[in-house]
């Protein structure tokens, strides 16, 4: 694999994670919006019967009461969509997770993959150098020898 190519993997998946941080974070956003929803609906539900028993307990009409029985029933509708809605986002969560588990892993399998390549380029360079200054060195001595024996 080219340096360069190593280079853009890298940059990919760097992106790739973030991108999917984002998301996490937009769906931690959300999940906490429906985890108020769900505590307001349940606050108000147990409002809604505190109120029906003082009615009972004082005797008023029924249709008031037939009012609070269908306002609690709304209400409870509505905690039983905020519990799934909230069921479905960790779910989802945990489906990102997992997506961002992978993109940790292939983003450290490209930068091991580009150190390895930038690693093996720095070798062959020294190498090359190497040689360049053994044959540097090399006709050096022999022309010192020519030199000697001339």
């Amino acid at each position: 694999m080219k340096l360069a190519t190593s280079r853009i993997l890298v940059q990919l998946s760097d992106q790739e994670r973030s991108d999917i941080e984002r998301e996490l974070a937009e769906l931690n956003e959300r999940l906490q919006h429906m985890q108020q929803q769900q505590e307001q609906t349940s606050q108000h539900i147990q409002q809604l019967n505190r109120q029906r028993d003082q009615i009972m307990k004082q005797h008023n009409n029924s249709a008031l009461l037939q009012n609070l029985n269908a306002c609690m029933s709304e209400q409870q509708q509505l905690l039983s969509i905020t519990n799934a809605a909230i069921a479905e986002l960790a779910q989802l969560k945990h489906e990102v997770l997992d997506r961002m588990k992978t993109a940790c892993r292939t983003k450290h399998s490209y930068e091991a993959a580009h150190h390895k390549e930038k690693h093996r380029l720095q070798r062959e360079q020294e190498q090359q150098t190497q040689r360049e200054l053994d044959d540097l060195v090399g006709r050096r001595a022999a022309a010192h020898r020519a030199a000697g024996s001339a």
